[in-house]
């Protein structure tokens, strides 16, 4: 420390001798201040003691031009159902009041007061005739502030968020671009008394290239000056125009893309089996609820309009799409069964007719037109096919002892007849094993497999030709073993045949149809994938079709002449 202060001294010793000389410098400053502080004060007390805030300037003399310039901020929102939308800008008003021109040979001295000021002297009565509600910004303090120069020119701004209204064309909407303007104008001051003009032009307007909003691109703006007349007299406005595009995306995620998958997905029932009624019938009906969903959430976003919207027709026609393929499926089931009650019909005729040329079966038999069942026709589920099959078992085994039985009683039979009996009366066919199926308890079935004619030889077991049904595998399987016995028994003469051999052969025969009848109960309980509805098949292609050419048609013209 001793060592620092004897470095300093010199340098304090010489500093010592202008002490005197800075401290008239320092009170000379706050002097001048003080003084400039006074004369303004002054200034400004002269300005307003005389003044009338009532009279506009240059009253009585000339017109008062106003120029404006307008700042904005941002884009708070802007809102289709109320029809307006919402922006914060600045607003700064220039002219010239002589009556407050404080030093006018320093023309660009300027002397920035608070918003408070302003009460003092005269502003313009200014107004957004578009104008719904606006409030003045208070944080920390009025966003206000007035600059006065020393000519005269006074600089009025304030920073403000306005809701205005905006009367939008949303015929192609959400395709749409719209315009939204922002009109000032004097309100009690008519063409006679103040003029309004923009300053500078199209450069009145600053921030607008900053601007960003969700909905909407700012393509550009444009200012233009109009008057107007009312019944107090013509009035300049003031325009400022906003041309706003909206962003599709959201609309395309939001609704669009939906509502093309929902129509999509309403085809899926055209690959469905038309004899699945529950599957259809809900996907058809959730697809048409979705689509209503859809367009519900849509309708309730927007104002209610009268005239149609491009999105109404968008949606309109999905849902045409989801509800006629739902009509689709009504269509093709009145078809189905309408052909199937017609095929039904036919067989009965067809048994009625075969029925009146046959003779009568023994008292066991009991004749009925349905006891054979098409299996061709019929749809079995797996517990149907489960009970089917012991009751099959049952009749299988039930006939084996009958045909055990048949055949000792047929052995004592031929011995004691003579042959022009067994010509006359032939041996009745060996029963079938192919199992007949009693697809309802109201149907009878066989209870005695050898059921024949003594004249014709035609088995009754079914229906009387064809053998696609069990009856007629069946009665099939008896004419030829009949047919068999008459030549054999021809050839032999009335004399004895070898009936070792004759077995054979009918067994082969037997073993053969039961083939056949077991291909044709495995192909019944199979799915039929090619029995597919022709409505169907042109459905697959035709719906498709019809809506991607809508598609097309849709954002050709909306995109191209929006």
């Amino acid at each position: 420390m001793p060592s620092g202060l004897a470095a300093a001294s010199p340098l304090l010793l010489l500093l010592l001798p202008l002490l005197p000389l800075l401290s008239p410098v320092r009170a000379q400053t706050q002097a001048d201040d003080n003084s400039n502080s006074a004369r303004l004060s002054s200034a400004i007390r002269r300005l307003t003691q005389n003044y009338d805030n009532r009279l506009r300037p240059n009253f009585g003399t000339k017109v008062l031009d106003i120029g404006m310039e307008v700042v904005i901020a941002s884009f708070d929102s802007i809102s289709e159902v109320n029809m307006d939308y919402t922006i914060t800008m600045y607003l700064n008003q220039y002219w010239t009041d002589n009556r407050l021109a404080f030093d006018i040979r320093n023309a660009n001295k300027s002397m920035t007061l608070t918003g408070e000021f302003a009460s003092k002297i005269w502003v313009p009565d200014t107004f957004i005739a578009n104008d719904k509600h606006s409030f003045l910004h208070d944080v920390t303090e009025q966003n206000k502030m007035v600059r006065l120069y020393g000519d005269g020119r006074i600089i009025y701004g304030m920073r403000f968020t306005t809701t205005l209204a905006c009367m939008m064309d949303l015929h192609y909407y959400p395709l749409d671009v719209q315009n939204c303007t922002v009109e000032i104008e004097s309100y009690g001051y008519p063409t006679e008394d103040v003029t309004m003009q923009w300053k500078n032009g199209q450069s009145a307007v600053d921030g607008a290239d900053r601007v960003k909003m969700p909905q909407f691109t700012l393509e550009h703006f444009e200012v233009s000056t109009t008057t107007i007349s009312l019944s107090t007299g013509s009035y300049q406005r003031l325009s400022l125009i906003f041309r706003l595009r909206r962003n599709v995306g959201f609309f395309v995620f939001q609704t669009y893309l939906p509502s093309i998958l929902i129509v999509m997905l309403s085809w899926v029932s055209f690959w469905i089996n038309h004899e699945a009624t529950s599957a259809r019938v809900a996907l058809g009906i959730t697809t048409v609820l979705t689509m209503t969903t859809i367009s519900t959430g849509v309708r309730s976003s927007l104002p209610r309009i009268s005239y149609v919207k491009a999105i109404d027709i968008y949606l309109v026609m999905c849902f045409v799409f989801v509800f006629a393929a739902l009509l689709e499926y009504a269509m093709v089931n009145y078809t189905y069964w309408g052909a199937r009650a017609k095929r039904k019909a036919k067989r009965l005729r067809d048994a009625s007719s075969g029925n009146n040329t046959r003779g009568n079966c023994s008292g066991d038999f009991i004749d009925n037109s349905h006891s054979g069942v098409d299996l061709n026709n019929q749809r079995m589920s797996p517990i149907i096919g489960l009970r089917i099959r012991r009751l099959n078992q049952q009749l299988h085994q039930q006939q084996q002892q009958q045909q055990s039985e048949d055949e000792s009683r047929e052995e004592e039979t031929s011995i004691q007849s003579c042959p022009q009996q067994q010509q006359q009366q032939p041996e009745p066919p060996p029963p079938s094993s192919v199992p007949v199926y009693p697809m309802s308890p109201h149907v009878p079935y066989i209870s005695r497999p050898g059921c024949y004619l003594g004249a014709s030889g035609s088995g009754l077991g079914g229906s009387s030709g064809g053998s696609g049904g069990v009856g007629g595998g069946i009665a099939g399987v008896g004419r030829s073993y009949l047919r068999q016995r008459r030549v054999t028994a021809g050839s032999l003469g009335g004399g004895g045949f070898d009936r070792r051999h004759q077995h054979q052969r009918a067994a082969a025969a037997v073993i053969g149809q039961q083939l056949r009848q077991r291909a044709l109960q495995i192909r019944a309980r199979m799915p039929r994938i090619k029995d597919v509805n022709k409505i169907d098949k042109y459905s697959r292609l035709a719906f498709p079709s019809l809506f991607v050419l809508f598609n097309l048609c849709y954002w050709c013209f909306y995109l191209l002449t929006g």
